[in-house]
């Protein structure tokens, strides 16, 4: 699946005039709505736990944070958001 690649997908120019996230490589398909799939499929399959393995946490006013949402179609901003949705799902986490 895309979600187990990561995501790869870098700003571009015509990013200006199209919906980048259209892209399956953008990482809020990747770390939002993958996230948001699998919880799902979880859920109807009666599983009680998910894993994650993701990388360091980095707080969001660090320059590393910053440097990969501005070229990285705001990668940190959407694995939080992924985050936010495994913490208010019913399985354990």
């Amino acid at each position: 699946p895309r979600s187990a690649a990561g995501a790869t997908r870098t700003r571009k120019l015509s990013d200006l005039w199209r919906d980048a996230t259209e892209d399956p490589a953008h990482a809020k398909n990747v770390n939002c709505a993958a996230v948001a799939a699998t919880i799902a499929a979880c859920e109807k399959a009666g599983c009680g736990r998910i894993v994650r393995v993701t990388g360091k946490g980095e707080t969001p006013w660090s320059i590393f944070s910053i440097l990969i949402n501005l070229l990285g179609s705001h990668a940190k901003t959407w694995n939080y958001e992924g985050e936010r949705l495994l913490r208010a799902c019913t399985l354990d986490y």
